[in-house]
């Protein structure tokens, strides 16, 4: 049995900058594979529909996606899982698009978090949000600029690091 993918579209069946799909015609991507998998070297699509709904805000961003099953070829790149990029694609089936409710988006977001923050005290936090023993706001903002804070000064001390390393 395939493995089958899934591709979020506006209401036109359309990507980025207006790259237009037809249900059934195979598109093919032409530039060089050693892009990342936003350019045209790739089509990307996703292994879940939840995953193609949880990510569509921080790739497409499409408002009131459509999604598909499609059928893919050719070489292939995956992003951690993240999305995968295929050199040839074609949009199968239209299926619904799932419903994510937002606690369980803010549990998709705090579980993604936990795979690479491990502050002890956040950690602690994030468990009781996710069995729901503290869901408080109050809890909830502080752990939040908590964690914020030292990701940017995390992301600073990176920044002055590469300019001495350059």
């Amino acid at each position: 049995m395939k493995k089958k993918y899934y591709k979020l579209t506006d209401q036109n069946m359309q990507t980025y900058k207006g790259f237009q799909w037809t249900l059934g015609e195979w598109q093919e991507a032409k530039g060089n594979v050693n892009k990342g998998l936003c350019s045209n070297a790739w089509l990307y699509c996703y292994d879940s529909p939840l995953l193609a709904v949880l990510h569509n805000p921080i790739h497409a961003n499409i408002k009131n996606p459509r999604l598909f099953e499609v059928e893919i070829d050719g070489e292939t790149k995956n992003d951690s899982g993240m999305k995968r990029g295929f050199r040839k694609m074609r949009l199968v089936k239209e299926i619904d698009v799932p419903k994510i409710s937002d606690i369980q988006r803010i549990a998709y977001g705090i579980l993604c978090a936990k795979k690479a923050y491990k502050n002890k005290h956040w950690n602690e936090w994030a468990d009781n949000w996710l069995n729901n023993t503290d869901r408080s706001k109050k809890n909830a903002a502080a752990y939040a600029a908590d964690a914020a804070a030292r990701t940017i000064a995390l992301t600073r001390l990176a920044e002055k690091a590469m300019t001495v390393i350059v």
